[in-house]
């Protein structure tokens, strides 16, 4: 793998994927010595009291709030803990079915009952996020519900309104927990939306090896005085959830950055901002693709402009071949393709040669005859994600109960023993515990022959409970 790695990393492939340092250096490090444990004077991530504690605190001041959680294990722990911190065993809680897996993961630990909110479709086959109007609803009909969960930025970079998402879960008593694993440049400088944590949200998660120039698994959880959620109890949890080896690599990637941006952030951000208008300004001429924001994705929503989402202007051409065609024609490898888009990750390390390359390749790529697999339809799009799912067995129950496999064919009726998705964006069509039906087992199928991978499914077979 070393020997791959090293190849990818010195050929010409460019890199509109995560991590956020798009493989620019910003330090001089030996990692094989500076790879250490927890030794006299190097502090402890858990029990921070010295250079770890002042790191942290430089990250709580970069962001503007009062503690930040510095994270090994990425967002995944953060997640788990400020929702352990946030809860109690069979709590229910409100949550967004976009959310990431590890949301799912916490949830049937904490043997919760959720209440999920079905993203919306719109008409280009993008999830949209959650709205104040679905959470008020959901507030109505679970008063006692102890927290709400969602994410923002989405994948796609479409933000909640968060302060108006605060205000509701607040004045009902629960807690908002906000998973901005693609957001951590969100506040930062330029023309970029606000961070949640300033938004009034409780706990925020942000993967800084996304879009800033920090190794991969490098996280933060940031936390202001205000919050309904008590410190003390995710420092507990975040020794339950993160290794208790954690990398003083990673550590000290997250120390460079810091530096880093505290010099150069705002400027960078701000021409970052600038950069990315003036790309879409240029490419507003294409006759057969668009790397615009469109109306009709955003409706009236707030949108990062670090994502850009390629699509065909006409609906007939896959993300995939989107993909593949820039990876195999121009040697740009992107971050995801969905049935209707590909996904281009920036960040503020892209060079000028990047975004010039992605451009040139998009043009040749405008006025070419692409064959591609005809996209899943916008009905099929909407019954994999809009349509809320019944649930037979409770999630924290489901996950303990043995499982068969049966042919997807045949499947319908049977209660999931695991999650079914299509990977990316990763939202569950079915999590364990819910009752396959019909309709959604057939844009599986169907997702599967239009030539997406769907987790859960292997060789046409699906993991069900045992009766």
């Amino acid at each position: 793998m070393d020997e791959l790695l090293s190849a990818y990393g010195t050929g010409d492939y460019y890199p509109f994927h995560m991590p956020g340092h798009k493989r620019v250096s910003i330090a001089d490090f030996a990692p094989y010595q500076m790879d250490i444990t927890e030794i006299d004077g190097f502090d402890n991530l858990h029990h921070a009291t010295g250079v770890i504690d002042e790191l942290q605190r430089g990250w709580a001041k970069l962001y503007g709030c009062d503690r930040a959680f510095i994270l090994v294990n990425g967002t995944t722990c953060g997640n788990e803990a400020a929702i352990f911190a946030a809860t109690h065993d069979e709590d229910t809680v409100i949550v967004a079915r976009g959310c990431h897996r590890s949301v799912y993961h916490a949830l049937a630990l904490r043997h919760a009952n959720c209440e999920y909110l079905m993203p919306k479709v719109q008409v280009e086959g993008i999830c949209l996020p959650v709205t104040a109007d679905h959470v008020e609803e959901a507030i109505r009909r679970c008063p006692k519900a102890t927290a709400v969960i969602i994410t923002s930025p989405t994948y796609e970079g479409l933000c909640a309104d968060v302060e108006a998402i605060a205000t509701l879960a607040h004045g009902a008593g629960m807690s908002l927990i906000v998973d901005a694993a693609h957001g951590a440049h969100l506040g930062l400088g330029g023309d970029f939306p606000q961070n949640p944590i300033h938004q009034g949200a409780d706990a925020v998660v942000v993967s800084l090896h996304k879009t800033l120039p920090t190794f991969t698994q490098t996280a933060c959880l940031l936390w202001k005085e205000t919050s309904r959620i008590d410190a003390s109890k995710i420092q507990k949890y975040l020794g339950y959830f993160e290794s208790s080896s954690p990398s003083y690599l990673l550590m000290a990637s997250t120390a460079a950055a810091l530096r880093f941006l505290e010099k150069e952030g705002q400027s960078r951000m701000e021409s970052y901002g600038k950069c990315l208008a003036e790309f879409r300004e240029r490419l507003e001429d294409l006759t057969h693709l668009t790397v615009a924001i469109p109306d009709g994705w955003t409706a009236g929503v707030n949108a990062d402009p670090s994502k850009i989402l390629i699509r065909g202007r006409n609906a007939q051409i896959s993300g995939e071949a989107v993909m593949e065609h820039l990876r195999q024609q121009a040697h740009l490898e992107l971050e995801m393709a969905t049935p209707t888009y590909a996904l281009a990750m920036t960040s503020l390390m892209d060079t000028e040669e990047g975004f010039t390359r992605l451009e040139a390749a998009l043009r040749r790529m405008d006025t070419e005859e692409i064959t591609t697999k005809q996209p899943l339809s916008l009905a099929d799009v909407q019954r994999l994600y809009e349509q809320p799912r019944q649930v037979s067995v409770p999630l924290g129950i489901a996950k303990d109960k043995t499982t068969t496999r049966v042919a997807l064919s045949g499947a319908a009726g049977a209660i999931a023993g695991g999650f079914v998705n299509l990977y990316p964006p990763g939202i569950p069509v079915f999590a364990p515990g819910e009752v396959l039906e019909e309709a959604g087992l057939a844009a599986v199928a169907r997702a599967m022959e239009a030539g997406f991978a769907v987790d859960g499914i292997e060789e046409q077979t699906i993991e069900i409970l045992d009766e």
